[in-house]
């Protein structure tokens, strides 16, 4: 409560701050949902290899991953993705 306020008038400024609409908070929505979640087991000479390629090339885990599998797509013939 700030000093030249009695208790009647911050009472008052609390609803009204109450009664403002917040702005959204947290990460923007994107276009492209993403709904489906994929989990593999990796040995921890797996997992520490992949940790550091990512560091490394400065990214994420899932981006490394995901960068791997579109070259695997592109060098597939077969695969019409």
């Amino acid at each position: 409560m700030h000093a030249n306020m009695d208790r009647a008038d911050h009472r008052a400024h609390m609803q009204i701050r109450r009664n403002v609409p917040m702005g959204k908070m947290g990460r923007p929505k994107s276009d492209v949902v993403k709904d489906n979640i994929v989990t593999i087991r990796m040995s921890d000479e797996e997992y520490l290899r992949l940790k550091e390629y990512s560091k490394v090339h400065q990214q994420t885990i899932t981006e490394t991953i995901k960068t791997g599998v579109s070259l695997l797509y592109k060098e597939d013939k077969q695969c019409r993705l």
